[in-house]
């Protein structure tokens, strides 16, 4: 079942997020970037939704030494997370979304 998500603008229904994210075509890619004492890593191309029936659940990152890190997320946070670590320590990025299960991308 597909459902779509819109939103009253102007008299006319607007989608609140592009079909794309909706479906979860790219919308479950990490994005990570660094920052100066760390990375930031968001979930989707397009921001991943953050709602309460659909959202990202869990971010965690895998080390190179074996070590993991994770970081839970509740409806309405934006789907991203700071880990104080390297970029080139960083082996995988893991998310689950409520709604898509787990999807794991290695570096």
């Amino acid at each position: 079942m597909i459902v779509a998500l819109f939103f009253r603008e102007s008299g006319s229904l607007t989608p609140k997020y592009p079909l794309s994210a909706q479906l979860g075509l790219g919308s479950h890619s990490p994005q990570i970037t660094e920052a100066d004492d760390g990375v930031v890593v968001t979930i989707g191309e397009v921001e991943h939704p953050m709602l309460a029936i659909h959202y990202i659940e869990v971010i965690e990152i895998g080390l190179d030494d074996g070590t993991t890190m994770t970081v839970h997320l509740y409806p309405g946070m934006k789907p991203s997370a700071f880990f104080k670590v390297s970029l080139s320590n960083v082996k995988y990025v893991k998310s689950k979304c409520s709604v898509h299960g787990w999807t794991t991308t290695y570096l």
